[in-house]
């Protein structure tokens, strides 16, 4: 009995580009479709909390979130915090 499709390897290459093309656009436009919608400033301002709270101290329980989470992943609060003492403290620099 034969396959009803037969699906050929030879002769299909430009098919396969094409259908490649595609879903390497469609990918793109849904990682970029409204990227700079959502602002930057409310997540930074949490971090720079978080960050003053490893580094500066400060007067946190050890019930509070900002105190926990800078202490869970403390190896990006310290690129963090380099970043932000090397170059002037902004949203730019934080990106």
């Amino acid at each position: 009995m034969e396959p009803l499709v037969a699906l050929s390897t030879k002769g299909s290459l430009g098919l396969k580009f094409a259908i490649a093309f595609m879903l390497i656009s469609f990918a793109g436009t849904l990682r970029f479709y409204r990227l700079g919608d959502w602002p930057f400033a409310g997540d930074e301002t949490a971090t720079l909390s978080e960050e003053r709270s490893l580094f500066a101290g400060g007067d946190l329980s050890g019930d509070d979130q900002t105190y926990r989470l800078a202490r869970v992943i403390p190896l990006s609060y310290v690129f963090q915090h380099t970043s932000m003492t090397l170059f002037i403290a902004t949203s730019l620099a934080a990106e």
